[in-house]
C-alpha cells in the first residue's frame, strides 16, 4: 500500500511560539506532541473541536489517500511578508516537514 500523504494549508498568526512538524505514517507529530489519523476513514471529516492542540485551524479530511490539515502558522512580529503568507505542503515522507522560517539560515 502506498504511503499516505500529508498536505498543509498554514494560516499565519502573530504568535512567538514555535512550530515543528514531522510525519510518522498516519500520526502528525507537532512540537512532540503526537496525534494519530490512522482511525480516520476514506471521506470522513475530524471537527477542529475534536482534536486537543491550538495549533488545528480547521477540521481534518481524508481523500484520496491523503490527510488535508489546516495550521496555524506563528510568526514574529516583524516577519517578512513570505512568512505571513506561507505557501501550502505536502509529503508522503517520514521525518520532519520543512515549514517556513523566520530565518531562512536556520
Amino acid at each position: 500500500m502506498m504511503a499516505v500523504a500529508m498536505i498543509f494549508q498554514f494560516h499565519p498568526q502573530r504568535s512567538d511560539r514555535t512550530l515543528a512538524l514531522e510525519k510518522d505514517g498516519e500520526t502528525l507529530i507537532i512540537n512532540g506532541e503526537r496525534f494519530d489519523f490512522s482511525g480516520l476513514e476514506e471521506g470522513a471529516v475530524l471537527p477542529q473541536s475534536a482534536i486537543k492542540s491550538p495549533f488545528f485551524a480547521g477540521p481534518v479530511r481524508r481523500k484520496d489517500n491523503r490527510l488535508y490539515f489546516d495550521i496555524l502558522f506563528p510568526h514574529g512580529e516583524f516577519s517578512e511578508r513570505w512568512m505571513r503568507y506561507p505557501r501550502g505542503r505536502g509529503t508522503r515522507d517520514d521525518g520532519p516537514i520543512s515549514i517556513p522560517k523566520d530565518d531562512p539560515y536556520q
